[in-house]
């Protein structure tokens, strides 16, 4: 089933659960089991196409809770204790210029440049 067949929310939830935890209060575990099933195989999909937020969606892990919602979530969350414990982190940058785009951000500007370059191509044909 291609990218284009999923609900364009469930490719937002990917950028939106690359950078905080997002529960979807679903309450049911054939449901949860059925929705996690579907990103995973939407994951599968951008893959297979290349799809600009591929790397975000990469970046996101899904759980079932035991009240049977699903727990969407940056993939190295769970870590970062044990690095920052460690002592290994990022500083912020000192100059806001240095600033790199987080990657949902980065999607979203490649996804604008793809429309917006697709759209001239369609206009000078």
């Amino acid at each position: 089933m291609p990218v284009s067949s999923y609900a364009p929310e469930m490719l937002e939830l990917f950028k939106r659960a690359s950078r905080e935890t997002i529960l979807l209060q679903i309450g049911d575990k054939t449901k949860a089991t059925y929705m996690r099933f579907r990103f995973h195989n939407l994951r599968k999909e951008m893959r297979k196409e290349q799809h600009s937020l591929t790397s975000i969606a990469n970046a996101v892990q899904f759980s079932i809770t035991p009240e049977f919602d699903l727990k969407c979530f940056p993939a190295d969350d769970q870590y970062l204790s044990y690095l920052h414990a460690a002592g290994v982190r990022i500083e912020a940058p000192t100059t806001p210029s240095a600033e790199p785009m987080h990657p949902a951000e980065r999607g979203d500007a490649e996804e604008a440049l793809t429309s917006f370059l697709t759209k001239g191509d369609k206009e000078d044909g």
